[in-house]
């Protein structure tokens, strides 16, 4: 491995494993390193969620908080023709 100046490095020039021309660096490491800890996490909140009347106190308070979540206009679609066109109703 190269030393590299400290203002210079990025995790894409730290290359920890090449072999041909495929290549693992820091950066394919820490994305996959992020994707497990998120999978796991989510494993381990879920794991004794219920669907039963009587909830624990640890899923109460994770519905409570997904509920809170302000809904995003990003996934909502405005509607096509809601009776507002100008051709007239078909």
């Amino acid at each position: 491995m190269e030393i590299v100046a400290v203002n210079q490095i990025s995790p894409d020039q730290v290359i920890l494993w090449s072999w041909g021309f495929i290549t693992i660096n820091v950066t394919i490491i820490y994305t996959w390193l992020v994707m497990a800890i998120l999978v796991g996490g989510s494993l381990l909140i879920t794991r004794n969620l219920s669907t039963d009347i009587n909830t624990s106190r640890w899923q109460h308070f994770l519905e409570v908080i997904i509920s809170t979540i302000p809904r995003s206009d990003y996934f909502h679609y405005p509607r096509r023709n809601q009776g507002n066109d100008q051709e007239g109703s078909r």
